[in-house]
């Protein structure tokens, strides 16, 4: 007599069979009353299957190309990186705050990206128990009601298929206790429902607790931040080289042209105008300007100069003869017979001739800076002293005859003195 089993898989070590015995009569192909039978589950095979994402080598010359060529990109993009740091304090420091302010943007945006999966994960496990008490319970209180102790254990191993459901638990009325899966810790969302029979008048026959564990949750929201920080990373990076190339090209360079063509100017050689090496454009932006304003300032300092030269050609012809007069003055002053001399306010000298330091008998370079009676005794520097103060007070020539012991003995001499005004009108000396 021919068999025919049916196999429903149980979690565990053990499956049941229900076994039909079939009569080649009119009940072909149908159990009458299946016996169930335990027994032990056969080792599965498993055959080995390739993930998704395997790589896979590609043997061509195209693929050795795409390699070379993104070997050297890298390369050279690295050795411009790392060449002249201090040069190009600019642009790092730019590159530097595009990736730390995008990176900081990304951990907000991730951060509150996993609070809204996190709630809709936790949403979606209480959906999950809701259908439970949906679809669950009657058959449950069915069960229960039958005391079909295989048909409670059937349905509980049913309620751990739940994504994420690691325990289930069902405590009858009677005190009787089915319990399957591993009860979680303290990081779960855990729902007890009343099950009712309507042919038990509504009492209730027991109580279903069913909890979910969210370290799956967990594991998925780990692994979704990973993904997002990589990709986010890598993209701001990648975001930052391609403006720190922008900055170099459009910025960086011509700032570093600017900065030789200003070190290029001196005094001597203004040189030509600056050009920047780049297509001009329709309208000037913030470089034409500084360029602009660079160049007009060679001109300005051109021109300055240039003016300055002449300025500067009339002062030397200027002191040319003022040395030539002063020359003249000097020459006339020192053959003089006469005793010529000038005093300040003060009373000391600012000049005599040589006619008068002869008389006196002493050098003309003792005389400057001194006053009377630092160079005579006080009888003699008194009488002196007296008639300059006299034409400062009247602030007019006067002649008077003096009395003057030298050397070699006490002279007599006519004295004229007059003030001397600068352009101003001031006093400022007697003569």
């Amino acid at each position: 007599m021919p068999q025919r089993t049916g196999v429903m898989a149980l979690p565990g070590e053990w499956r049941l069979e229900p076994v039909c015995h079939v009569n080649n009569g009119a009940s072909r192909g149908r159990c009458a009353s299946p016996a169930l039978n335990f027994r032990p589950i056969e080792p599965l095979t498993r055959q080995r299957i390739p993930r998704a994402g395997t790589s896979v080598a590609i043997k061509g010359q195209p693929i050795r190309w795409i390699r070379a060529g993104a070997r050297a990109f890298a390369t050279r993009l690295a050795r411009r990186l790392l060449a002249h740091p201090r040069e190009h304090r600019l642009g790092y420091r730019l590159l530097a705050a595009i990736v730390l302010a995008s990176t900081c943007i990304a951990l907000v945006a991730t951060g509150l990206q996993l609070v809204v999966d996190y709630q809709r994960e936790v949403s979606t496990i209480e959906d999950e128990l809701n259908q439970v008490e949906r679809s669950r319970l009657a058959s449950l209180a069915n069960s229960l009601w039958s005391f079909d102790d295989t048909g409670l254990r059937l349905q509980l191993n049913g309620l751990l298929q739940l994504p994420d459901v690691k325990f289930a638990e069902l405590k009858a009325a009677g005190g009787e206790r089915y319990a399957v899966g591993t009860r979680p810790g303290l990081d779960s969302v855990t729902r007890e429902f009343a099950l009712h029979h309507e042919q038990a008048g509504g009492a209730r026959l027991g109580v279903l607790t069913v909890s979910a564990t969210l370290d799956g949750v967990y594991q998925r929201l780990l692994r979704k931040a990973g993904l997002i920080l990589a990709m986010t990373t890598g993209g701001t990076f990648l975001v930052a080289l391609f403006i720190f190339s922008l900055v170099g090209r459009w910025v960086t360079r011509h700032l570093e042209h600017m900065a030789r063509y200003a070190r290029s100017l001196s005094l001597d050689h203004m040189g030509d105008a600056l050009v920047l090496a780049r297509q001009p454009g329709d309208l000037p932006d913030e470089l034409d300007h500084v360029a602009t304003a660079l160049n007009d300032m060679r001109r300005a300092l051109a021109d300055e100069l240039k003016r300055r030269g002449v300025v500067d050609a009339e002062r030397a012809r200027l002191f040319v003869a003022y040395e030539r007069n002063r020359g003249l003055l000097q020459a006339i002053i020192d053959n003089s017979l006469a005793m010529i001399s000038v005093k300040g306010l003060d009373g000391r000298y600012l000049m005599v001739n040589r006619r008068c330091a002869e008389l006196h008998g002493k050098p003309v370079e003792a005389f400057v800076g001194k006053t009377d009676y630092e160079l005579f005794s006080a009888e003699r520097a008194a009488p002196l002293r007296r008639f300059d103060q006299r034409v400062i007070a009247e602030r007019t020539a006067l002649q008077e005859e003096e009395t003057i012991p030298l050397d070699d003995g006490p002279h007599t001499l006519l004295s004229a003195k007059a003030p001397l005004f600068n352009d101003k009108g001031e006093l400022y000396a007697v003569c």
